[in-house]
């Protein structure tokens, strides 16, 4: 499965203007997945916030769904894999992770 055509390009000025204005949902989801700190959860959700405005724009199939749910979605998407990646068997003290 190759890479998405959207993911290695630069916001064009009118997805830039969308991503200034729904911004607060980052901060919004934060807030309602009771995720801290704060900063820490910027930082790790402001690439998968881009790639969701990326990705509405360039499919139309996305555009029944309005642009919040479609970078909610995105958003809850990167923290579940965040906690998978960090709970994982090869991360965790005490464990031994053996390649078979």
């Amino acid at each position: 499965m190759g890479k998405a055509s959207y993911t290695d390009r630069k916001l064009t000025d009118a997805e830039r203007s969308v991503a200034q204005k729904y911004y607060y949902l980052v901060s919004y989801f934060i807030w309602k997945k009771h995720l801290t700190p704060m900063t820490e959860w910027e930082g790790e959700l402001a690439i998968p916030y881009i790639q969701a405005i990326k990705k509405y724009s360039d499919y139309d199939q996305l555009h029944c769904f309005s642009i919040k749910t479609v970078i909610f979605y995105a958003l809850d998407s990167a923290r579940a894999n965040y906690f998978k990646k960090r709970n994982c068997a090869k991360r965790k003290a005490g464990s031994i992770y053996l390649r078979l």
